[in-house]
C-alpha cells in the first residue's frame, strides 16, 4: 500500500506539484517472522533430518482447509506484497535481479543441504518445533525466550532472511537478500 500511495501521490515542493519516480522510492519492509515448511511431494527432496521438518500432504477436509485458508490469509500478504512492490518499483522478475525493496524478516525453515532438509545451525529440535507452532498471540515467558533466541540466530545469519521471491522447490532466494547481514548492508 505504501508503494502504491507513494507512486500515486503528487508532492508539493516550493509550491510546485512534483510526482515521485520509482527511482526516488526506497523501501525497507520489516517483518515479525515467518514459517516455511516443505510439503512432501512438492520439493526437490522428501528426505529430512527430522520428521517434523516436512509436512505430509493432507487429504482435503473442510475443517483443515478452512484453517489452512485462514492461516494463508494471515501469512501470505507480506510475501506477495514484497514481490508486488519490487515489480511496481521497476524491479525485474528474473532470478538474481537487484531487489527494489529490502525485506528484513526471519524465516523459520529447514535448509536443503545435500538433498536433505536439515535444521539450521544453532537450532535444537525442540526450539524449532516450538517456533514452528508459535501462535500470533505469543506472550508466555518461554515463547518470548524462543522469539529472542530466533532473533539472535537471525542476526548471526543462522536463520534465513525472507526473500522477496524464493524457489518453491528448494526455498533458495531468487530475489532479495538471503541473510540478515546482506539485507543490512543493502539498507546501509
Amino acid at each position: 500500500m505504501a508503494v502504491t500511495e507513494a507512486l500515486a501521490t503528487m508532492v508539493n515542493i516550493k509550491n510546485e506539484a512534483y510526482k515521485i519516480t520509482t527511482d526516488e522510492i526506497q523501501v525497507v519492509s520489516i517483518g515479525t517472522g515467518a514459517t516455511l515448511i516443505p510439503i512432501k511431494g512438492f520439493t526437490d527432496s522428501d528426505i529430512s533430518e527430522y520428521p517434523f521438518l516436512m509436512l505430509d500432504q493432507n487429504k482435503p477436509k473442510l475443517t483443515s482447509d478452512i484453517k489452512g485458508l485462514a492461516e494463508a490469509i494471515l501469512e501470505e500478504p507480506p510475501d506477495a506484497a514484497s514481490y508486488i512492490s519490487h515489480i511496481a518499483l521497476g524491479g525485474e522478475a528474473r532470478n538474481g535481479s537487484t531487489p527494489r525493496i529490502i525485506r528484513l524478516n526471519p524465516v523459520i525453515q529447514p535448509l536443503l543441504i545435500d538433498d536433505k532438509w536439515m535444521l539450521p545451525d544453532g537450532f535444537k529440535p525442540k526450539l524449532f518445533k516450538r517456533l514452528m507452532n508459535l501462535g500470533m498471540d505469543a506472550v508466555e515467558p518461554q515463547e518470548v525466550k524462543d522469539i529472542i533466541q530466533l532473533g539472535y540466530l537471525w542476526l548471526s545469519d543462522k536463520v534465513p532472511n525472507q526473500a522477496v521471491r524464493y524457489n518453491t522447490t528448494n526455498f533458495a532466494c531468487q530475489i532479495g537478500y538471503p541473510k540478515f547481514s546482506d539485507a543490512l548492508s543493502a539498507w546501509k
